[in-house]
């Protein structure tokens, strides 16, 4: 699940396909979105007003593209980080 912004998604044909009320299994990604939106962001913090909002879901959907790892991608995230080398303490086997 990736997200995207305002700008990048009126580039594509999309419509809308409303649910039936009262039936949020109908469309789990976005119940699985708003989920962790809930629990991860909206339960630590109060919200000052729509800007402060806008901000930090901004925030948010950078922490989740970015740093977030995913089990479903196999502890990597969305935008593939860069492979980073290990460095060694004075033999091979020990870690730093």
């Amino acid at each position: 699940m990736a997200w995207y912004s305002g700008a990048a998604t009126g580039q594509w044909d999309t419509r809308d396909r409303p649910i039936s009320p009262r039936s949020p299994w109908q469309n789990g990604h976005v119940e699985r979105a708003i989920g962790s939106i809930r629990r991860e962001l909206l339960d630590h913090v109060i919200v000052a007003g729509e800007r402060h909002l806008s901000r930090l879901l901004g925030n948010y959907a950078d922490y989740y593209n970015i740093y977030r790892t995913h089990l479903g991608l196999n502890k990597d995230t969305p935008l593939a980080r860069p492979i980073q080398c290990r460095r060694y303490a004075r033999s091979p086997r020990k870690l730093l």
